[in-house]
C-alpha cells in the first residue's frame, strides 16, 4: 500500500514542476536547469530533515516565493531560489518526506 502511495505522490505534477516549466519558459534552458537544481536542493533538505526526525520544521517554513520581474534575462540566483522555495513550501513533499519515507525505511529495516 505504501508503495502505491509513494508512486502516486511522485508521479503527480505539482508546484515544483510548474515553477521549473515557468523558469524554462521565461529564462530558457539554463534558468530551467537552475530551477530544477533548487528543487533538488529542497528535496535534499527534506531528506535530511526526515532522517533526523525533524518534523517540527514544517511549522518553521513560511517562505513566500516572490515573482521575478521579467526584464529580458532571468537571473540565475532567482531561478535557483524559486526552485528551492517551491520545493520547501510544497505540502506534497512535506507529507512524503516526513511521514511516508520514514515508514518505508522502517519497513525495510524490520
Amino acid at each position: 500500500m505504501s508503495e502505491l502511495l509513494a508512486v502516486l505522490v511522485i508521479v503527480t505534477p505539482g508546484p515544483d514542476t510548474a515553477i521549473t516549466i515557468r523558469g524554462t519558459l521565461i529564462g530558457g534552458r539554463r534558468a530551467g536547469l537552475l530551477t530544477a537544481c533548487g528543487v533538488i536542493t529542497g528535496q535534499a533538505c527534506w531528506t535530511v530533515a526526515a532522517s533526523a526526525g525533524v518534523t517540527a520544521l514544517l511549522g518553521a517554513i513560511r517562505g513566500t516565493v516572490h515573482d521575478v520581474k521579467v526584464t529580458g534575462t532571468f537571473q540565475a540566483c532567482a531561478a535557483y531560489r524559486q526552485g528551492l522555495l517551491s520545493d520547501l513550501g510544497n505540502p506534497k513533499m512535506a507529507a512524503f518526506f516526513t511521514s511516508l519515507l520514514p515508514q518505508r525505511l522502517a519497513a525495510e529495516r524490520g
